[in-house]
């Protein structure tokens, strides 16, 4: 049974005779009255409720980041990343069973009402069968289903439906409404809109279950006293513009119990007219959806974390697709520049530094290059020891590649030169080359979005046969640059490289901060 078809069916029990009746049989035989449902929805206000599917399928990412620290600013950071993945994987588990069983108990209240409804249907069964046979049913007694169902009533208490121990038989399917009304949990109340200030006129004990307020403290009272700081205006003037446009609706508000305390309410309001059409009533179902919002907030804020995690640890278009797909398509691309960089005499400086300061050290250079990279719009594909690795046009496009990468080499030379640990001074030689690559993701433990081919090779051979703060390219990377016009381009000749034998290199050296510093 639909929200606006209890609305429907509670005024024509609780409202005087002027108000429009509706048709039990129908109210009773439809959907559950009581199920706010979490597929309703109200396309007009993105506001007003709509269920959130979550749906957490994760890469294993402890997996992803190494299990011990290799000496390696990176590595130092994934490290530490490791365990702090496995414990929000963890919790957002656990978040996910809460919310769970939070949903497993809505359904529980769903079953009790959908009892009340066979309830209904086996007495109108018998009503069919008394009007087929009238004289075979003693009717000077209520049957003896009707007695219990009394009993039950009395027990209840409830201060919107008195006992009445006189109660027709004929009046049974109302009855058993009204029992299903008083002991649901939801709060059901409403609202005299022909009064001044449109007063509660009824609530039932679920309202006042969840609200704290007694009968007595608020039959006659506006229910803006729910409201409180935290309470949102816009949907209080949503409420206020459906009421102006006599419309139902249905939205999610912070509301505040007797003792101060907020709660999530989602308010699903529905109009009562009488027979002329005119206003008279608003009937409001109300469900605690507190749990379930503070659930849904935490699982947010963890998987929010364990994104953010993620994203250090691989590309963001490769993150995405693993968590899409939970797999990564293989990648083919030409023009791709491909930047290594060493620090030079770096074993020398394990052998006079502690671990600790040599660590740190290297930690805060590769940070620093790190935050270059956003600015060069690289993508940085990992350290191996003291050296640093980086691509562009690989996975994201940019539109010069191999000037993102010479100005990203320029940049560290001039970072690692203002790095001072004592009288030690920090320098490196960089390589790069243009070509094509094959990148991805393989395995299925530590994962890595790497790239391979010759001209990976071939960048890292510039390096290796660099030298101390140049950056060292190939003829194919000066081709690409040379029509700038911003770099010096010094010819090195030819060097033999393994693998590939005899290959002209060059040095490009930076005219810009060349005329800056003169």
């Amino acid at each position: 049974m639909s929200t606006d078809e209890v609305c429907n069916a509670a005024s024509s029990l609780f409202s005087p005779g002027g108000i429009r009746r509706c048709s039990l049989d129908t109210v009773l035989q439809t959907e559950d009255v009581m199920e706010l449902s979490a597929d309703v929805v109200d396309e007009t206000n993105p506001r007003r409720y709509k269920q959130r599917q979550f749906s957490i399928s994760f890469v294993p990412l402890a997996a992803v980041v190494p299990e011990e620290t290799e000496v390696g600013g990176g590595e130092l950071v994934h490290s530490n990343a490791s365990l702090e993945i496995q414990s929000l994987l963890s919790r957002i588990s656990t978040l996910h069973e809460d919310l769970k069983e939070a949903q497993d108990r809505l359904r529980i209240e769903q079953l009790k009402v959908q009892c009340l409804q066979e309830a209904v249907a086996i007495k109108e069964a018998e009503i069919r069968k008394m009007k087929r046979h009238p004289r075979a049913i003693d009717d000077s007694q209520p049957p003896q289903h009707q007695q219990q169902l009394q009993r039950q009533h009395s027990t209840l208490g409830s201060a919107a439906f008195p006992t009445d121990p006189n109660l027709k038989w004929d009046d049974d399917k109302a009855f058993l409404l009204q029992v299903a009304v008083s002991t649901t949990q939801e709060g059901i109340v409403m609202s005299d809109m022909r009064l001044p200030d449109q007063p509660l006129v009824f609530i039932n004990k679920g309202f006042e279950k969840m609200t704290g307020y007694g009968h007595h403290e608020i039959v006659g009272k506006n229910c803006r006293f729910l409201q409180g700081p935290d309470t949102s205006q816009e949907a209080i003037q949503d409420i206020r513009n459906a009421i102006k446009e006599m419309k139902a609706i249905r939205i999610e508000l912070v509301n505040y119990r007797k003792d101060g305390t907020r709660f999530w309410n989602f308010l699903a309001m529905t109009p009562v007219f009488d027979t002329h059409g005119a206003l008279t009533h608003y009937i409001g179902v109300q469900y605690d959806i507190t749990s379930r919002k503070n659930l849904e907030t935490a699982l947010q804020q963890e998987q929010k974390r364990s994104d953010h995690l993620l994203l250090n640890i691989l590309p963001k278009a490769i993150a995405e697709e693993l968590k899409e797909t939970s797999q990564v398509t293989v990648r083919q691309q030409d023009n791709v520049a491909i930047l290594f960089a060493d620090i030079v005499g770096f074993t020398d400086l394990t052998t006079k530094m502690r671990p600790a300061v040599l660590v740190n050290s290297l930690n805060e250079i590769f940070c620093r290059f790190d935050h270059l990279c956003d600015k060069f719009q690289v993508e940085k594909i990992k350290t191996i020891g003291d050296a640093y690795m980086v691509v562009a046009n690989m996975p994201t496009r940019v539109p010069n590649p191999c000037k993102c990468a010479v100005d990203m080499a320029f940049a560290m030379l001039k970072e690692i030169k203002e790095i001072r640990i004592g009288d030690l001074v920090f320098n490196m030689r960089i390589g790069i080359h243009v070509g094509q690559v094959v990148a991805g993701v393989i395995g299925t433990k530590k994962l890595i979005f790497d790239v391979w081919g010759d001209s990976v090779n071939i960048a890292s051979r510039m390096e290796s046969h660099g030298l101390a703060g140049r950056v060292h390219v190939t003829e194919d990377l000066v081709n690409a640059v040379i029509h700038l016009n911003e770099y010096k381009i010094i010819p090195r000749g030819k060097i033999t490289l393994k693998g590939r034998g005899n290959m002209l290199t060059f040095f490009l050296e930076n005219k810009v901060s060349e005329s800056q510093e003169s």
